[in-house]
Order: structure tokens, then C-alpha cells, then sequence
């Protein structure tokens, strides 16, 4: 645990800090419950479609765009973000821009303009996000929750990083996702580029 009260504890557990957030977290549990962890990773997320959630709104392949995060310092230069929906555009995948608050909205309808066919979904409760995550073709996110999420319910994932290291909070323990950029070097869009048509080829 990163708060100062370990005095508090009656037991503590030494975990190797130069891990993955995920497996320091696996191995903490593991410890203080007496159990022997799997090698394996499942997040035991089973799809959604027992929600029965209506889901007809998007007819056509499409990704999903996650441009925003509360921590600016993690955000990409939209010129980027707004060629990597051309690029969806002409591989026959439309964008769908989500956000979560109305200062979010206001920026994914803004880029949106410039997007042709794009979506910009409504901030709605996260079960129906998950639904969108999980039937999307592909999933473009800054390092956030959402974006986890989405590689943790199985879909193509391409997360962004900037400010955080992606050896140590990056998606992990799935297949279908790659990290890309690290602490203080966010990606170029040729690097999203390449990594885009690996996906969708």
C-alpha cells in the first residue's frame, strides 16, 4: 500500500515494488489470504449479453475512441486522435467518441466535426459502456479505466501513454492489446497508425 499507516497493520506482506500494479496486487491478496496464485490471469469478466441491454444504434464495425482522462498531463494531441478516425474511416470502421463528464462531451463533439460518421455517445452508466467496449471492433483509449475495461472483456485494445509507465500501470494479462508511448514520450500517430491496420488487417 503507497499510505503511510503500515504501524496500523498487525500483518504486512513485502511485495517487489518493480512490479506490474496487477500482479503486486495479485501476489498482496494471494499472501494475506493464504492461497497460492495462479499464474494465469482472468479478470472473470463473461460477456454481457445477459443485460439484454438494446444495442441497435451502431449497424456498422466500429472503434471506439477514449481521448479523455481527469489527468490532463495523460492526454494525446487531438490532430492524432482526429487522424486516427480518418484512418477507420477509409479501413471501413466508423468512431465512436465516448466520454464522462459534459466538459468531455463538448470536446468529443468538437473533434467529432471532424470525423466524418463519427459518434459521439451520450455519458451513460457504465454497464452500457461496457456493452459498447465489448462490441467494438477495436478500442483506442489514454491510459484510464475504460480502457482496461475494454482489454479486460477481451477487445482489441491500443492504450496511449504519456505520463504513466506502461510497465507498471499499463493493460496487462490480456491478448489482443499493446501499449504504446511510456513516462514522458507519448506515442507518434505513425506508431498508432501501424498499430491500427495490425488489428484491423
Amino acid at each position: 500500500a503507497r499510505e503511510p499507516i503500515s504501524f496500523l497493520y498487525k500483518k504486512t506482506f513485502p511485495i517487489q515494488t518493480n512490479q506490474h500494479a496487477v500482479e503486486r496486487n495479485r501476489k498482496l491478496v494471494a499472501l494475506a489470504m493464504g492461497y497460492q496464485l495462479n499464474r494465469e490471469i482472468n479478470y472473470g469478466l463473461t460477456p454481457l449479453h445477459f443485460w439484454k441491454l438494446k444495442f441497435d444504434m451502431i449497424n456498422s464495425p466500429y472503434a471506439v475512441l477514449l481521448p479523455s482522462s481527469s489527468n490532463q498531463k495523460k492526454s494525446w494531441i487531438e490532430e492524432h486522435w482526429i487522424n486516427s478516425g480518418k484512418l477507420l474511416n477509409t479501413l471501413g470502421i466508423r468512431s465512436v467518441i465516448v466520454s464522462g463528464s459534459e466538459t468531455e462531451l463538448r470536446a468529443a463533439e468538437l473533434m467529432s466535426e471532424n470525423i466524418e460518421g463519427s459518434i459521439v455517445w451520450a455519458i451513460s452508466p457504465l454497464k452500457t459502456i461496457s456493452l459498447i467496449l465489448l462490441k467494438a471492433n477495436l478500442v483506442i483509449g489514454l491510459d484510464t479505466g475504460l480502457t482496461h475495461l475494454a482489454a479486460a472483456l477481451g477487445t482489441p485494445t491500443i492504450g496511449i501513454y504519456s505520463n504513466t509507465d506502461p510497465q507498471k500501470t499499463g493493460i496487462y494479462g490480456t491478448q489482443n492489446s499493446l501499449n504504446l508511448g511510456g513516462l514522458g514520450q507519448a506515442p507518434s500517430f505513425e506508431e498508432i497508425r501501424l498499430a491500427i491496420q495490425s488489428f484491423v488487417n
